[in-house]
């Protein structure tokens, strides 16, 4: 048994070696422990960017030299968390949605089919609009398996009904829930739209995420809660979904619960920032954060700094697109002259390499195009006589193209 103080109430807690969440191995004195409801993660150091902190004190000297406690048993899912945010998949709106019917469906007169009854609102003083969707009558006795899910997911025809309002509002926008009553029907055209929907990209997982997150803020809903009808929502197996939330743990989000059944996130202050300045769930792409891994020891440092400079600018509270491109092109230029070993500007360095026979002509040709970008934007690498109109999705273009080209550089730096 491990005794576990609260910092900032000195409140203790118990941890039982029998407790949800995954096995901890090699626990110490010196680790730092964040309960979440169904887990704990286990960190080194002093400090854990969670939502509840606890620093380990270990009853007995015994359990000092060896403490290791082993959880064992399953993630139990996460409680019913009714009303919940939905949003569609490009993520500039949302409704909440609460059940009305705790029981069974209920069957349509005159229709081969059964119902559950949900509310919507858009704006928290609306009454909410009511919400029916229609089901096949065999469907909560249907195996979860049969539309992609394990066989254990709970309650299939709210999911399959959640997912289905989701994809109406991706439809019809806000406006959904300006009609007297909504009817949302889940049939055979629905079923096959989920066999045939393409997978959200990481990206698109992303960007949905923080949009749920964020709406369920600005709802005053506790937390967002992504469960199996987001499965259906993006085609990504929540297991993946919940992988990639993980990434943007403290940076975006917050773990306020996981379970068998989903996990719930809130966000941090950096989410709302992004959101109130119109760049809901921009995060590092993965060339990026690959090239800044890649970027170790004095040898790059002056090209690691550009580059991280480049997405400071992106993603401060007053974004700067213009420099942000201009240090992603200067860090391309600076890793361009330590491979060819000289050269002033980045297009002499790629004429020596290309000369040299060790980048190809096509490739030196498009990454001067990204230099000819920049030197003729305004305001990127020259002042210009027209005010700076760089597009964020310009900006984001070129420290994703300087990144990718970092890293070839890298691996022709290492041959």
């Amino acid at each position: 048994m491990f005794t576990l103080q609260r910092f900032a109430t000195a409140e203790p807690a118990i941890l039982h070696p029998g407790l949800d969440g995954g096995a901890l191995e090699d626990v110490r004195e010196s680790d730092v422990i964040a309960l979440e409801r169904g887990g704990f993660l286990a960190r080194q150091g002093n400090a854990f960017g969670g939502r509840a902190h606890f620093a380990l004190t270990v009853e007995g000297t015994e359990a000092v030299r060896s403490a290791r406690a082993q959880a064992t048993r399953a993630r139990q899912p996460l409680a019913p968390a009714w009303p919940r945010v939905v949003v569609p998949r490009n993520g500039d709106t949302a409704i909440v949605v609460s059940r009305k019917d705790r029981a069974d469906a209920v069957p349509i007169l005159n229709r081969s089919a059964s119902a559950l009854r949900f509310s919507a609102r858009a704006r928290a003083r609306d009454a909410g609009a009511p919400v029916i969707v229609a089901i096949a009558p065999t469907l909560p006795h249907a195996d979860p398996a049969e539309v992609g899910l394990p066989t254990g997911a709970p309650d299939l025809p709210a999911l399959v009904a959640e997912c289905a309002i989701g994809d109406r509002l991706d439809r019809d926008g806000g406006g959904l829930v300006e009609a007297e009553k909504v009817e949302v029907e889940c049939f055979g055209e629905f079923f096959r739209s989920l066999e045939s929907r393409e997978p959200a990209s990481d990206d698109e997982v992303t960007r949905y995420l923080a949009a749920k997150t964020y709406w369920a803020w600005k709802h005053d809903l506790p937390f967002a809660h992504v469960t199996y009808a987001d499965q259906l929502r993006l085609a990504v197996q929540l297991t993946t979904i919940e992988k990639l939330a993980r990434v943007d743990v403290g940076e975006l989000w917050e773990f306020a619960g996981a379970g068998a059944d989903g996990f719930a996130l809130g966000p941090t202050q950096r989410l709302l920032r992004d959101a109130r300045a119109g760049r809901l769930g921009v995060a590092p792409s993965a060339t990026l954060l690959d090239a800044r891994g890649r970027l170790t020891g004095a040898r790059y440092a002056g090209v690691k700094a550009h580059l991280d400079k480049a997405w400071e600018f992106h993603l401060a509270d007053a974004p700067d697109y213009e420099n942000s491109a201009k240090e992603a092109v200067t860090a391309l230029e600076s890793m361009a002259r330590i491979v060819a070993g000289a050269g002033a500007t980045l297009g002499e360095a790629l004429a020596k390499l290309r000369n040299a026979g060790r980048l190809h002509p096509a490739l030196a040709k498009s990454l001067e195009g990204v230099w000819g970008y920049t030197n003729a934007a305004p305001g990127v690498r020259h002042g210009g006589t027209t005010p700076p109109s760089t597009l964020p999705s310009e900006a984001q273009l070129v420290v994703n193209l300087a990144a990718g080209a970092i890293l070839y550089l890298v691996e022709l730096d290492a041959s």
